[in-house]
């Protein structure tokens, strides 16, 4: 039933900024004295519909939109009458096409003080740990950091940090920040490209709850274990002490086994254990993987110790403990330091052709984490040389965390993307020559991918969220309309960088995002949708007001043309950049469809 009136209420939500804005045309067109025809939200055919004083008010099937048909709107030879639109002056024309960019505008300017003032919950915007290597990372943003202002904007929702970055300039954002320990200082990073993402970014993630508070699924393994909505957590026995407990729960869940937890609620301290169960099969796979091994950046901390570390680096153990998967360096460190010991670390690490002993001054435990924490690991693709996960299909197979894998099926292996492609065309056992170490000559092993379960626990860390509500109606105005503002500019922004190719044209949706994205906000209580909606409805009021034929903008074009020279464009002109237009459009709703069904479909 929740879901139904979730549902229902996006719908609504939806339909709303539609006839905010058709509202807009249909108010204009009485003001200057125009005859409506049709008020639709929605296009094509009529599903509901009734007549009164002469407009016809109807529900249609396609909800793509909406629109209000006016009397001479369609081209006539004839002279217009006086209650048709082409007899009015090009300022009340002027008004009716704009009567829809302003109806949507006045919706954000009303509605945001009233969503401000009643309170809306956001994602505090408080870093958790940087992405080892990112901007964010060497510029030393520690996990607990808030943020005031992205380049003088104040922020209230931690989403508006990185869309801010993306949506500024690539040689650097300016951030206010109260640091964990109460100070206020402004730093510059500047962003880097990230390739898969196609925007510039600084690698910051959103912080948990710092209580630890957990969310529970209903029915699901941590349920049936004892596990309740708001127990908070508070360690995980079996991983390092040292970590927060984000981390460590991190750790605990790559282990694929059950998982203790030591956490507080109403029922007081206790430890549950959780065993997953198995919520669906992954594509088939052999569970190999390259190594988590190669240094693909380096920090060095004012009065920190040097690494020894040199980017390109593989660091293939630690004490003798082999580094083969992510978070074995933090690992292998804590476990080669036992608790209350402070001596030097040993790395085992290939540079170039040489194997080298790397060795660490002697530190304590956290010292010691530190020092990791400089280090940037990635998985090392430039060669066939695979790590291989436990109880999968490779390991099954007989093949060995170290292993380089020659050729697969007869085809030379020289990259791990290679490796990649075989594994995924593969429709049966394939053939592999590896080499091992120690190995006197290549071995041939056949390995077929089968498909891993997928496991499930049934708990998360709950994001760390509050509730934004201004002090009082003035402040409420003032934050509503430099939200407002905030959102126009983010549009422009975006379409700019759009046309410069500085934002990945795959990240536009069309009427499935929407409401997926309206969905999930719901899912947040009704101010939230309401602060989407508000953002929605800016959106379509920008969108609406570019000079494309067809749309509103287009219109306001042509009559600004009109004003300048004294009468309008040809109908020659105007009709054949209405089919111009369509055309525009039409392709634009196809592309969007079309990433909505890559993203939200397959």
């Amino acid at each position: 039933m929740d879901e139904l009136l979730r549902i229902l209420l996006v719908a609504f939500g939806i339909g709303l900024v539609i006839f905010v804005h058709e509202a807009g045309h249909f108010l204009a067109a009485r003001l200057i004295g125009v005859r409506v025809l049709v008020f639709s939200l929605g296009f094509g055919t009529r599903i509901f519909g009734f007549e009164h004083k002469g407009t016809l008010y109807q529900l249609a099937a396609i909800p793509m939109g909406g629109y209000v048909a006016v009397a001479g709107e369609d081209p006539s030879v004839r002279a217009p009458e006086p209650d048709e639109l082409p007899s009015k002056s090009v300022a009340q024309r002027f008004l009716y096409y704009s009567g829809g960019v302003l109806m949507n505008l006045a919706f954000a300017v009303v509605a945001l003080p009233i969503v401000f003032l009643v309170g809306v919950r956001f994602d505090k915007p408080v870093l958790g740990e940087p992405i080892p290597g990112s901007p964010a990372w060497h510029a030393g943003l520690e996990a607990g950091t808030e943020v005031l202002r992205v380049n003088g904007s104040v922020v209230h929702d931690f989403s508006h940090v990185p869309t801010a970055v993306a949506l500024g300039s690539k040689d650097g954002s300016d951030l206010e920040l109260r640091l964990p320990d109460g100070r206020v200082e402004t730093v510059r990073v500047r962003p880097r490209l990230q390739p898969e993402l196609g925007l510039y970014t600084i690698g910051v993630r959103p912080a948990y709850d710092p209580s630890g508070r957990l969310l529970v699924a209903p029915e699901g393994p941590a349920e049936n274990a004892g596990l309740r909505t708001g127990d908070t957590l508070v360690a995980v026995p079996g991983q390092p002490a040292e970590l927060p407990v984000s981390q460590a729960l991190a750790l605990a869940f790559a282990g694929g086994g059950p998982v203790q937890l030591r956490v507080d609620g109403p029922d007081g301290p206790r430890t549950i254990e959780i065993a997953p169960k198995q919520a669906g099969m992954a594509p088939a796979r052999l569970g190999i993987a390259p190594p988590f091994q190669e240094v693909l950046d380096l920090r060095r901390p004012s009065g920190a110790p040097d690494t020894g570390l040199r980017e390109g680096d593989r660091v293939l153990a630690v004490d003798g403990l082999a580094v083969w998967r992510a978070g074995d360096l933090t690992r292998h460190v804590l476990a080669a330091l036992p608790e209350g010991e402070r001596r030097a670390l040993a790395l085992t690490v290939q540079r170039d052709e040489a194997v080298l002993q790397v060795p660490w001054p002697a530190l304590d435990r956290r010292g010691a984490l530190a020092l990791a924490q400089n280090v940037a690991l990635g998985q090392s693709q430039a060669t066939g040389r695979i790590a291989v996960y436990p109880d999968e299909a490779g390991e099954r197979a007989g093949l060995r965390s170290g292993d380089t894998v020659l050729s697969i099926d007869g085809v030379p292996v020289k990259t791990w993307k290679d490796v990649e492609r075989a594994v995924g065309r593969a429709k049966g056992p394939l053939q592999m020559v590896v080499d091992r170490p120690g190995a006197r000559e290549p071995l041939a092993i056949e390995a077929r991918p089968e498909p891993a379960p997928v496991l499930e626990y049934g708990f998360a860390i709950a994001p760390y969220e509050y509730v934004f509500r201004s002090a009082g109606v003035v402040e409420a105005v003032s934050v509503g309309l430099s939200s407002s503002w905030r959102m126009l500019a983010d549009v422009w922004l975006s379409l700019q960088k759009l046309v410069l190719r500085e934002v990945p044209t795959d990240s536009l949706g069309g009427i499935i995002t929407i409401g997926a994205v309206s969905y999930s906000w719901a899912e947040a209580g009704a101010m939230k949708l309401l602060f989407f909606l508000c953002l929605l409805s800016i959106n379509l009021a920008f969108l609406n007001v570019l000079p494309i034929p067809v749309l509103d903008g287009g219109h306001l074009f042509f009559l600004a043309v009109e004003a300048v020279k004294g009468s309008p464009v040809s109908e020659k002109v105007f009709g054949y950049s209405q089919m111009v237009g369509l055309v525009l459009i039409v392709t634009l709703m196809v592309y969007v469809t079309y990433n909505d069904l890559m993203r939200w479909v397959f």
